[in-house]
């Protein structure tokens, strides 16, 4: 989103509490800060990991100021915005660009099709196995091991440049 221009970027959450949500929440936060682009409290939202809970937070988010795009901490988030989108009449990508995460099969045939966040399923079940594994053979030992499984981007149709982008250069 930053690449194609988006400073006003909004993050519509899982619930607050969740451990997944506060590591997705910090990753975005982090990632606009290397940017220099601010994260006004109104720009995150919190709901359900389910489409109803997009689809609420969304409309709450595109009744007023809206912004430029929204990062959905899953796919199911994502599509809720989508039809919040839809239902207003918002062009997506061309008014706003939608993001989602997790990469779900369903996530290429929603309309237009989710860019989302991938992870390699089988990546994190070899390393959870793995640490499943190390944890049984030595059953004492303090602390916890992590392994990290990088993401990758799955460009798809529901993201553009900043809608103003080419006024920029009128």
């Amino acid at each position: 989103l930053l690449e194609l221009g988006h400073r006003d970027i909004a993050y519509i959450g899982g619930p607050a509490e969740t451990g997944v949500s506060q590591l997705r929440l910090a990753g975005f936060r982090r990632a606009l800060a290397e940017a220099k682009v601010e994260v006004p409290s109104a720009n995150v939202l919190h709901c359900d990991f389910t489409s109803p809970g997009g689809h609420a937070a969304a409309a709450q988010l595109l009744e007023g100021r809206r912004p430029t795009a929204i990062f959905a901490g899953n796919d199911m988030i994502g599509f809720g915005v989508l039809r919040a989108a839809a239902e207003r009449n918002i062009s997506v990508p061309g008014e706003l660009s939608v993001i989602g995460f997790d990469d779900i099969e369903l996530s290429r045939y929603v309309y237009p099709p989710l860019t989302t966040v991938g992870q390699s399923i089988r990546e994190l079940g070899e390393n959870a196995a793995a640490l499943l594994l190390s944890r049984i053979a030595t059953p004492r030992r303090e602390g916890a091991e992590q392994r990290i499984v990088a993401p990758r981007i799955v460009l798809r149709e529901s993201t553009g440049p900043r809608p103003d982008l080419f006024n920029d250069y009128r």
